[in-house]
């Protein structure tokens, strides 16, 4: 006849029990893994990303708009820096100047080895 006593409900359990362990164990060990390839899967993806024609492309083009801003904005200063009256104005335009030299310098920091010559030369002579 078939044994139910109580030595086959514990080998059941031990069975069921190691078997939930090493599935467990298995799922640990791929979470794990994931966590510490994952880092190293977003530096290259951010990497290859960068070195992308479209995104190279993108930042020298804000680069340059950015560039047209400042010479706009210098010309405006020039041409209101003679009165007294506006001091308060050639002030605040230059403060918008260093802005955009900080956000030039964000965008030129992305893109190391492929800023335009003309405004690798400017940054390099601002303060």
């Amino acid at each position: 006849m078939y044994n139910d006593g109580p030595e086959t409900h514990a080998e059941f359990m031990g069975i069921a029990i190691g078997w939930w362990l090493l599935i467990g164990g298995l799922v640990l060990a791929t979470s794990a893994t994931a966590v510490c390839v994952q880092p190293w899967f977003t530096q290259k993806n951010t990497e290859i990303t960068r070195q992308s024609n479209e995104y190279i492309t993108a930042k020298q083009s804000a680069l340059r708009s950015l560039k047209n801003s400042y010479d706009a904005l210098e010309s405006r200063k020039i041409s209101i820096e003679q009165s007294p009256d506006n001091i308060m104005l050639v002030q605040s335009i230059s403060l918008q100047q260093l802005n955009i030299i900080k956000q030039m310098r964000e965008l030129a920091d992305l893109i190391p080895g492929h800023v335009q010559d003309d405004i690798a030369t400017f940054l390099s002579v601002q303060n």
